[in-house]
């Protein structure tokens, strides 16, 4: 992965995050909207990581909760 890119338009309620992989571009597109592959990549490896919603389109939600090995948040 090459260096990350972050814009936060002025006057918006958007941060867009740039990287470029060398992988196909469906493949990346899947890992980071398949709600089943998000708890097999998201945040450190101690974790879990349960997808409670993800709404894939403009203006839409996500609420993934993480919790420790005894089930804290």
């Amino acid at each position: 992965m090459e260096q990350t890119e972050i814009k936060t338009p002025a006057g918006k309620q958007e941060v867009i995050v740039i990287r470029k992989y060398h992988a196909p571009r469906e493949l990346v597109y899947k890992a980071v909207t398949d709600p089943k592959l998000i708890p097999e990549w998201w945040g450190p490896r101690n974790l879990t990581t349960n997808v409670e919603k993800m709404e894939v389109r403009p203006g839409g939600e996500w609420r993934f909760v993480q919790r420790d090995p005894q089930g804290n948040i």
